[in-house]
């Protein structure tokens, strides 16, 4: 699985800003990569990895280090930060096997720093996948004349583990929400996914909506983000549609097709689901025949109608 471009979205929640001094000129942090995606080959004991932390700022800043666990909460693909004394009993847990040199690191203005990571034990994982966050913390900053001002930017690193040959991916769509009956054709749909696998895995695939005659009315790519779902999650993906046609939308039945796949999947899974148009233009139309047949009813049926109709006989 390719880790380029994975978990855009989902980095959105791992990233933490919190209030600075005004008086003080913000520190600049940022950490390459944003992912790290490993794989555990049979027989090995330690795997390591590296991190490149960029101090953008003019000032010195001291740099707290700090592994932590994750899950992913929502289907908007957003993770949250596990309290560590929860971490033991997260089978996908790695922050307590991430090691480095030294918890905090002094990186000076306008320049980078590479730390180096130990993760250990790894051949006593459960078989799948496993992750946790770096996380870098600012703790601290020097101006130009010594004193220190209180700073706590933060960015982290997204770190992936797979068991070679044990992980399975997988993953169940549930129903679409788009109603039984429409007056228009959805021109985007909210597609959940949950991965019932034990790896993170990222969704591929397109959908489709046919009208009755069986002709293509629109079309959509899924995830071209490229954004993760984590093993026992549920996502929500918006797929947008683009019409193939511009032929009038006729009243009927709408067929709803899904094709997907998990990352390395040649496959596709095919979820099918239907939809009754009655467009607006029936709707008007019916309702105006309706009010006109009323109005003739109403009309026919008043004394008026019938005094003229009995003048008319009479002559």
């Amino acid at each position: 699985m390719k880790p380029i471009g994975l978990l855009v979205l989902s980095l959105g929640g791992c990233f933490i800003l919190l209030c600075m001094p005004a008086a003080a000129a913000p520190a600049s942090l940022t950490a390459s990569p944003a992912i790290q995606e490993l794989q555990v080959q049979p027989g090995t004991s330690a795997i390591s990895f590296s991190a490149t932390l960029t101090n953008d700022s003019s000032q010195s800043v001291v740099v707290a280090v700090k592994a932590q666990d994750v899950i992913s909460l929502g289907q908007d693909g957003s993770i949250t930060f596990i309290d560590p004394s929860q971490s033991a009993s997260d089978s996908q847990g790695l922050a307590d096997r991430i090691t480095t040199v030294s918890n905090h690191v002094t990186i000076g203005a306008n320049a980078s720093q590479t730390i180096k990571f130990d993760i250990t034990s790894v051949n006593t994982l459960s078989p799948g996948g496993h992750y946790a966050a770096v996380v870098y913390t600012v703790v601290g900053a020097s101006n130009a004349g010594g004193a220190t001002v209180n700073l706590q930017p933060a960015v982290s690193t997204l770190v992936f583990i797979t068991t070679a040959g044990t992980g399975t991916q997988s993953l169940k769509l549930a129903p679409l929400t788009i109603g039984s009956f429409r007056t228009d054709v959805p021109a985007r749909l909210n597609l959940v996914f949950t991965n019932t696998g034990n790896v993170q895995t990222a969704v591929r695939g397109y959908t489709q909506i046919y009208g009755p005659r069986g002709d293509l009315v629109s079309q959509g790519v899924l995830n071209v983000d490229s954004g993760l779902v984590l093993p026992g999650a549920e996502r929500l993906f918006a797929a947008r549609l683009t019409p193939q046609t511009n032929a009038p939308l006729w009243p009927g039945a709408y067929k709803v097709k899904v094709f997907y796949r998990y990352d390395g999947e040649a496959r596709y899974t095919e979820f099918q689901q239907s939809f009754l148009l009655i467009n607006q233009a029936l709707i008007i139309g019916g309702s105006v025949t309706l009010l006109l047949a009323l109005g003739v009813i109403l009309w026919a049926t008043t004394p008026a109608r019938r005094y003229l109709l009995r003048r008319v006989h009479k002559r």
